[in-house]
């Protein structure tokens, strides 16, 4: 999938670019529902926090180190 740079994160509503596109192809392959569309909205924070609460990770609705780390994008 590919690696985000730590400088990307954290990465929250609102932003858009290359680094929420792997973010929501990462999200796919665990067999979250979110676009792919490089745009962080609402779908993608409910799928973040769907993927935090199924690895008992805070349910933040953006990714940090951690939860970057949790889907392989670091």
């Amino acid at each position: 999938l590919g690696l985000i740079p730590v400088p990307q994160l954290p990465i929250r509503v609102g932003q858009r670019g290359d680094h929420v596109v792997l973010l929501q192809r990462a999200l796919r392959a665990k067999g979250l529902a979110t676009p792919v569309d490089g745009r962080f909205l609402a779908p993608t924070r409910r799928a973040v926090r769907t993927f935090q609460r199924r690895r008992h990770l805070r349910a933040t609705g953006y990714v940090d180190l951690r939860t970057a780390q949790a889907l392989g994008l670091r």
